[in-house]
């Protein structure tokens, strides 16, 4: 998977690198435009292929983005309220988030229900911070504690199946009132711009389920 995400960041820097030689003729505001015309789409459509790679191989992919917004001038919160450009960290978290609400909401394929099960015993003690709560993954494999020393694995905390124990703890007031999965993400943007403005340190973090919970940004609000 490191290998896979190290040849799509190279690909990505040549692109790059044609869009900025346009840098002359264009404003900041421009060269975003243009890389999310021509590159961001590129860099999307793998998402949810390559979501459960290490962070460290995600970093040298999410780079591309901010050696753009350097060259544009704009800090990560500039463009997050002035072009609506998150992060690629946070935008491969909302994606698959509303694959989940999509879920939820039953308009999505039906193999997907095996893996985001209705918690029946948690909404009907109304526990959870609304009412679509979901079953949680948090047991790894036997084997993840067959050698000394050992602990579970991260495959599942870094994969897909880790975001939902994030959905659990989203607002109500995103997941109850989102009827589609355009509404829900245009609502985790604007909690991800709150935090952002907020003055709040790792605010890119907000939807990521790589954090501890107990430092969690969703725990603590």
């Amino acid at each position: 998977m490191s290998d896979t995400v190290t040849d799509l960041a190279q690909n990505c820097r040549w692109k790059l690198k044609a869009i900025l030689r346009t840098s002359r003729f264009n404003t900041g505001l421009q060269l975003v435009t243009l890389y999310k015309a021509q590159l961001l789409t590129f860099i999307e459509y793998r998402t949810a292929a390559i979501y459960h790679a290490c962070r460290s191989s995600l970093e040298c992919l999410d780079h591309v983005q901010e050696k753009l917004l350097l060259a544009a001038g704009l800090s990560a919160i500039d463009a997050l309220n002035v072009c609506h450009l998150a992060p690629l960290a946070c935008r491969r978290d909302m994606a698959l988030l509303g694959l989940i609400h999509r879920s939820v909401l039953g308009r999505g394929p039906s193999h997907f229900g095996s893996f985001f099960q209705a918690d029946w015993q948690a909404r009907e003690e109304g526990r959870g911070s609304h009412r679509l709560q979901l079953v949680e993954h948090k047991d790894g494999h036997w084997t993840d504690f067959a050698f000394p020393s050992s602990r579970p694995a991260e495959y599942i905390s870094n994969s897909l199946l880790g975001l939902v124990s994030v959905y659990n703890r989203l607002p109500a007031q995103i997941v109850e009132s989102s009827g589609c999965v355009p509404s829900f993400q245009t609502a985790l943007q604007s909690l991800l711009a709150h935090h952002a403005n907020s003055g709040i340190m790792d605010w890119a973090l907000t939807f990521s389920p790589r954090i501890p919970w107990h430092r969690h940004l969703l725990t603590s609000s």
